[in-house]
């Protein structure tokens, strides 16, 4: 079982790491100096989490487009600890993570269309497409 914690300052340099190293797999796939993402975190007003295995962090939560009982979830996984079939049951955590803190009671994401990986996962775990665009698939699932 993980840790989940809200995102600090601290956390910028490792952030910013598998940020740059997911970018392939992101809607930006800008990359991001060390800097610039201290002064996005600075700035930005939507929770990221950090998410530990063993006292080590394994990846984040991207959220957005928070309203009372709804938002836009992500992940980015550092790439020693991709394909270990870890994201599953740290999506399973972080949903009930969201319901029992936040009252969350539906998540909402986009995924590119070349992302097949993350569309396993999120078939797996019961998100439905609501509709679609030339590059991605915007999905919902009820937690």
């Amino acid at each position: 079982m993980g840790v989940i914690r809200k995102m600090e300052y601290y956390d910028v340099p490792t952030y910013n790491t598998i940020r740059n190293d997911s970018r392939e797999y992101l809607h930006d796939n800008s990359h991001y100096t060390l800097q610039e993402s201290y002064a996005w975190f600075r700035k930005n007003t939507d929770p990221f989490f950090m998410y530990e295995i063993d006292s080590e962090v394994i990846g984040y939560f991207r959220t957005s487009n928070w309203t009372k009982n709804t938002c836009y979830v992500g992940m980015d996984i550092h790439q020693d600890y991709r394909g270990k079939h870890l994201a599953y049951n740290a999506y399973v955590e972080f949903f009930n993570f969201l319901k029992t803190v936040h009252g969350i009671e539906m998540v909402q994401l986009e995924v590119l269309k070349t992302n097949t990986r993350a569309l396993r996962l999120y078939n797996k775990l019961n998100f439905l497409t609501i509709y679609e665009n030339a590059r991605s698939f915007v999905m919902e699932r009820k937690l």
